[in-house]
């Protein structure tokens, strides 16, 4: 049986997490900290996690993580997460890509069809879209 109990957080680290709560770059690490402010308001840690639409053992989780890594438990480490279907740093991709944006002609959907046909990839027009934008903000 796991522990229910709130957390017991001092004041520094509350300030901590709430200035990572609000500033830090990633989505994920501020959601993180909100969640173990949460608990240590006093809302269980199965309240937290149905408010936060996530389950009970990821907030468990991140609650081990905090105790034994404190902020940089919260943060993903290299390798961990999905892996990219298509990156701007491959060279052939970044060839592809550099071709189809020569061609003023080309919109999204045809940069997605020469995805598929050149590379075999499959990616969604967000994808394409998000792609393009990092590209030519290089």
């Amino acid at each position: 049986m796991q522990k229910r109990e709130a957390l017991k957080l001092s004041e520094s680290e509350k300030k901590l997490l709430q200035e990572t709560s609000m500033y830090h770059p990633k989505p994920e690490v501020r959601m993180r900290c909100q969640g173990l402010l949460l608990n240590d308001f006093g809302m269980n840690q199965k309240n937290v996690a149905k408010f936060m639409n996530i389950s009970e053992n990821t907030f468990v989780n991140w609650k081990k993580a905090w105790l034994s890594e404190g902020l940089n438990g919260l943060i993903r480490k290299e390798g961990q997460g999905r892996k990219q279907i298509i990156s701007l740093d491959n060279p052939q991709h970044l060839e592809v890509i550099e071709e189809a944006l020569k061609d003023e002609s080309i919109n999204l959907r045809a940069l997605q069809k020469k995805l598929l046909q050149e590379l075999d990839i499959s990616v969604s027009i967000d994808t394409v879209k998000r792609l393009v934008k990092n590209r030519l903000s290089k």
